[in-house]
């Protein structure tokens, strides 16, 4: 189907906009034309010519289709449900991460009551003097610019520093000295947080929110 195929003669807008035309050429203007021109249109027997279509034939004419909106609520609503079930997920497990250090941080104060080793201190010793070196002045609150969300996590001029770094923490300063010290000191970092969690894990039971945590 084509353009030529829908042409049924002009709207009463045209043939107006066609007789103000033959007007106004005046006298130059064929006598009669555009009379002649819209009775031909008028006539149910005039047929154009199939060699002089008002479009090529071969134009086609674009088939409209319905705006698809009922889809694009189909969508929307998919797209709001899984929006919805990933932040039911993160705040899930964002509370089993605070349940799990709130458990640990209990564990940690039963620990204080048990004598540390020898080795345990001397490895707190060496850590500590790593993280003076790497870790400052971020960390230290005597340091004009020292950042309150790091000296929540550990103050290198606190005396009992390690009390406040959950096992998570302390893996993460371990990863964080990749790179940035000596692979002998990084060593000895991983050695002091071996040995200070497996001191935790020694202590009698936590009891947090009701459960029960044991050393192993």
């Amino acid at each position: 189907m084509n353009a030529h195929d829908h042409d049924t003669g002009l709207d009463p807008h045209c043939r107006a906009a066609l007789l103000r035309w033959g007007d106004s050429l005046g006298p130059q203007a064929p006598r009669g034309f555009a009379d002649d021109v819209l009775a031909k249109l008028r006539s149910p027997s005039a047929v154009l010519a199939t060699d002089e279509p008002l479009l090529p034939a071969f134009v086609a004419i674009p088939t409209a289709t319905a705006p698809r909106r009922r889809s694009l609520r189909r969508w929307l609503t998919i797209g709001a449900s899984a929006l919805a079930a990933a932040a039911l997920v993160l705040l899930i497990a964002r509370n089993l991460r605070a349940h799990e250090e709130a458990g640990e941080r209990a564990q940690r104060l039963v620990a204080l009551e048990l004598p540390p080793s020898t080795s345990l201190l001397e490895l707190r010793t060496a850590a500590l003097a790593t993280l003076q070196a790497q870790c400052t002045p971020c960390h230290s609150s005597t340091s004009g610019d020292a950042v309150p969300g790091a000296l929540e996590v550990f103050d290198v001029e606190d005396p009992r520093w390690y009390l406040s770094m959950s096992e998570r923490q302390l893996g993460v300063a371990l990863r964080r000295l990749d790179g940035a010290v000596e692979t002998a000191e990084r060593e000895g970092f991983r050695a002091y947080v071996d040995g200070e969690i497996a001191h935790r894990a020694s202590a009698p039971t936590a009891v947090t929110d009701g459960r029960a945590r044991t050393g192993t």
